[in-house]
């Protein structure tokens, strides 16, 4: 198991059938992301993954939007 340095906490995300699902606390951050695998934008439709096959709480479903936005964003170190 892996040591976690900082807050931890635990989301739901019902609209996409995912409920407890543990997450850490950024509380410097100005936008929150969730990891994410898969993902592929065409024809206006957004697909993706929750998480990476490496995650406890990945089970490889595909999920589809049409209500996205692309945004840039930059780690703390500004890149």
């Amino acid at each position: 198991m892996k040591t976690i340095i900082g807050t931890e906490s635990y989301i739901d995300l019902p609209e996409y059938g995912l409920l407890n699902i543990p997450a850490r606390v950024d509380t410097g951050a100005k936008r929150t992301t969730v990891g994410a695998t898969g993902i592929k934008e065409k024809d206006g439709v957004l697909q993706w993954i929750f998480f990476g096959k490496s995650s406890p709480v990945y089970n490889g479903k595909k999920f589809y939007t049409t209500k996205y936005k692309i945004v840039t964003t930059k780690n703390s170190f500004g890149v």
